[in-house]
C-alpha cells in the first residue's frame, strides 16, 4: 500500500513541480519588465535618457531606447502568452505533463476534463483514471470522479485528504529467493488526512483510519490526536507467518487475533510506542528440520511452549521505534518493524515457557547483534 501512495503521490507532485517552472517563467517576466520600468523612472528624474548618451550633441541613440522598447514588448507578448496558454489549453498541458509522468514510473493517467490554473498550482481533474503496473509487479487500476490538485513548485507535497473505497490488493512477501503466497487486502474504505510525500508510510500506518479484510479477517485502522490502533480478527496464522517470517510461519494451523496500540504524538515526539496483544488459538506447529541459524537456539523453546498451550496462546509486549526510522522509509521491512516485532515475540515466547529473565535478556541481545546484519529470513 505505502508503494502505491508514493507513486500516486509522485504523479501528482510532478504536476506541481512543471506548474512551478511555469510560474517561474512568468516571475522572470514580471522582473524584467518591472526592472525595466524602475529604470525609466531613475532616469527620467534625473532628467536624462534611458540608455547612454550619443558622442555627437544629437541627443540620445534611439536606436537603442526603441531595442529597449521592442524588449519590452517581447515580454509583455511573453506574459500574455503563457498566461493564454495556462488559461485555453490546461487539458492538453495536463496531458503532455501526465506523459512526461508516466515514462518514469509507468502508469497511465487519463481524466475526461480539467479546470485550473497550472501557474497557481491548482487544478480539478473528472473522471480520473489510474492503470499500470507498479515495480514490484502489482498491477493497479484505480478510478476517481475528481481530484483535487493543490500543490506548490517544491518537491514536497501534501495531500490534505486521501480517501480509497473498494479497494482489492494483492500482498507478496519476498525473502531472498522465497516469495510467500498471495494474500488478498480488502479495503472497504481507508482516509488519511495531511498525507505528506516524505513521509508517506507513517500517515499510513499511523495517521489513517480504515475498515477492510486480510483474507477473511476483519481489519480496522484508527487515529486520532498522537493516537494509533490496529485490529485483526480470525485472520489464518499462515497469512501472517507467510508475510512475517519465523518463528509465526512454523504454525501450519490457527488463528490470530492482533490488538495493537500505539503513542507517537502529533509532533515533537522522536519515538513511536506500541504495546501488541497476540492472541493464538487452535495451533499446529511443525518446526522446519533445518531452522535458520539466526533462530536455531529458540527454535526448540518455542515450539514446545506452543505445541504444549495448544488451542490457546496469549502473548502481550512493547515495540518502541524511532519515528524518524520510520518516516524515512519506504517500506515496512527498511523502518525496521518487523524485525522488531519477531524479536519481541519470541521474548515473549520464551518467557511464557518459563525461560529465566536474565538468560532471555541475554539471548535477545545475540537476537539483535545477529539481525543488525540482515533480515531473519526462513
Amino acid at each position: 500500500m505505502e508503494e502505491l501512495v508514493a507513486i500516486l503521490t509522485s504523479t501528482l507532485s510532478s504536476l506541481g513541480v512543471e506548474s512551478g517552472s511555469l510560474g517561474a517563467a512568468v516571475a522572470a517576466l514580471v522582473a524584467a519588465l518591472a526592472l525595466w520600468l524602475a529604470l525609466e523612472v531613475v532616469c527620467r528624474r534625473r532628467s536624462c535618457a534611458a540608455t547612454p548618451r550619443d558622442a555627437s550633441p544629437g541627443g540620445p541613440r534611439r536606436w537603442v531606447r526603441g531595442l529597449g522598447l521592442l524588449g519590452l514588448g517581447v515580454l509583455l507578448l511573453g506574459l500574455v502568452g503563457v498566461a493564454g496558454l495556462d488559461g485555453l489549453a490546461l487539458e492538453s498541458e495536463l496531458r503532455w505533463l501526465l506523459q512526461r509522468a508516466q515514462a518514469r514510473n509507468g502508469l497511465s493517467v487519463t481524466f475526461k476534463a480539467a479546470a485550473g490554473s497550472l501557474l497557481l498550482g491548482d487544478a480539478r481533474l473528472q473522471g480520473v483514471r489510474m492503470t499500470g503496473t507498479l515495480p514490484s509487479g502489482s498491477r493497479i487500476d484505480l478510478t476517481a470522479e475528481a481530484v483535487d490538485e493543490k500543490t506548490p513548485s517544491t518537491r514536497e507535497l501534501t495531500i490534505d485528504l486521501f480517501r480509497i473505497h473498494d479497494a482489492v490488493v494483492m500482498v507478496t512477501n519476498r525473502r531472498g529467493d522465497a516469495v510467500s503466497r498471495p494474500v488478498r487486502l480488502t479495503v472497504d474504505e481507508m482516509e488519511c488526512r495531511a498525507l505528506r510525500r516524505s513521509t508517506v508510510l507513517f500517515d499510513t500506518l499511523f495517521r489513517s483510519s480504515a475498515r477492510g479484510k486480510i483474507e477473511e479477517g476483519p481489519l480496522e485502522l484508527g487515529s486520532a490526536g498522537g493516537k494509533g490502533s490496529w485490529k485483526i480478527s480470525g485472520l489464518g496464522v499462515d497469512v501472517l507467518g507467510g508475510l512475517s517470517g519465523a518463528p509465526l510461519s512454523w504454525i501450519t494451523e490457527g488463528t490470530v487475533d492482533l490488538d495493537v496500540t500505539s503513542t507517537f504524538g502529533e509532533s515533537g515526539s522522536s519515538e513511536v510506542e506500541m504495546h501488541w496483544n497476540v492472541a493464538l488459538r487452535g495451533l499446529t506447529v511443525q518446526m522446519p528440520s533445518a531452522p535458520p541459524a539466526v533462530l536455531r537456539p529458540v527454535a526448540d523453546t518455542v515450539t514446545r511452549y506452543l505445541t504444549r498451550k495448544g488451542e490457546n496462546v496469549s502473548l502481550s509486549f512493547p515495540v518502541t521505534l524511532r519515528r524518524g526510522q520510520i518516516e524515512g522509509a519506504a517500506s515496512i521491512d527498511a523502518a525496521g518493524l518487523g524485525k522488531a516485532v519477531r524479536e519481541k515475540l519470541i521474548e515473549a515466547s520464551r518467557r511464557k515457557a518459563g525461560e529465566g529473565v536474565s538468560r532471555v535478556r541475554g539471548w535477545t541481545r545475540q537476537l539483535k547483534e545477529r539481525l543488525s546484519g540482515g533480515g531473519g529470513g526462513r
